[in-house]
């Protein structure tokens, strides 16, 4: 990052924090969607220098979308409550988890706000975080949210640069599945597919894709999950995925992923376009991206970067 760079970006967040500072958070009655979503709205307002600037901008993004668009309480708190009933992989075997305060903003920004009665806004989420943030197990919630709930014809994709990168998804997929329907009266588990079993009503299914994009034709995603996307070096596949969703109404991409070596991956331009939206260069309302790295000035080696990534 250029020195001018870094002075844009110090700008910018100086902008930005003065604008959060004059927003009466309490206005808005955020403890009413969830206690924790006021939670983690005050833990920034309240220490800017403990936020990155994205951060901080999605925030102020936040706030601006209550005002601008619908925001459906009950549609938060119907996932909130679905994904808590989950069981996921833990140290000390499958059990149920609460969401943290910055899960219950990234789900309220994905399935809170509606642009008219039947269109979600939120259709590209973009989650750059550091490595064991539990990513790629919360977002198995919104693939199984989809098979549940859905289309009654939903496709929902788990995809990565490697097959075996894929199925680190989708295998927390098959076994959350499995949890919900323990003898299989319901569901078909396969190595790379989870199917309805003789549901005339409906014809959804998951299944788990390697980044060979050559021989897929046909599709018509509902979701799509792109696991470490910033380690592949072509963005065939997510090019397929993404423009078979024309037909659906509420199309979700997930592009979830850590750091990477690859400056000239296709995720390196995904993720400065995702800023220039922070940053409101560019206008694109149905992107949300939560984006954990350290500010211009901060040192790799500090602690306190560490806690703010």
């Amino acid at each position: 990052m250029t020195e001018e760079e870094k002075q844009q970006e110090r700008e910018c967040k100086a902008r930005c924090c003065e604008k959060l500072a004059g927003i009466n958070a309490g206005s808005y009655g955020l403890g009413q969607i969830d206690v924790r979503l006021n939670t983690y709205a005050e833990g920034i307002m309240s220490d800017f220098d403990a936020h990155n600037l994205y951060e901080c901008l999605a925030l102020a993004r936040f706030f601006h979308f209550l005002d601008k668009y619908e925001f459906r309480i009950d549609e938060v708190q119907k996932f909130i409550k679905f994904y808590e009933y989950l069981k996921f992989d833990g140290p000390h075997g499958r059990q149920s988890y609460k969401m943290t305060p910055v899960q219950v903003f990234q789900f309220s920004n994905i399935m809170g706000f509606y642009k008219d009665p039947s269109h979600r806004l939120t259709h590209d989420v973009i989650l750059f975080v550091p490595r064991k943030f539990a990513k790629t197990t919360s977002v198995t919630s919104l693939a199984i949210f989809d098979m549940l709930f859905g289309d009654t014809n939903a496709q929902i994709y788990t995809a990565a640069n490697t097959y075996k990168q894929a199925q680190i998804c989708f295998k927390e997929i098959r076994k959350i599945m499995k949890g919900l329907d323990g003898s299989l009266a319901h569901f078909k588990l396969n190595r790379d597919m989870i199917s309805w079993k003789d549901s005339p009503d409906r014809d959804s299914f998951i299944q788990c894709l390697s980044s060979n994009a050559d021989k897929l034709d046909g599709l018509n995603a509902s979701t799509v999950i792109m696991d470490e996307y910033s380690q592949a070096d072509s963005s065939a596949l997510y090019q397929v995925l993404t423009t078979s969703m024309g037909m659906r109404e509420n199309p979700l991409t997930t592009v979830i992923t850590t750091a990477s070596d690859k400056p000239d991956a296709p995720f390196a331009e995904m993720l400065a376009g995702a800023k220039r939206v922070l940053r409101g260069e560019i206008e694109d309302d149905s992107l949300f991206a939560h984006i954990f790295e350290p500010d211009a000035d901060d040192k790799e080696g500090d602690p306190h970067t560490w806690r703010k990534v």
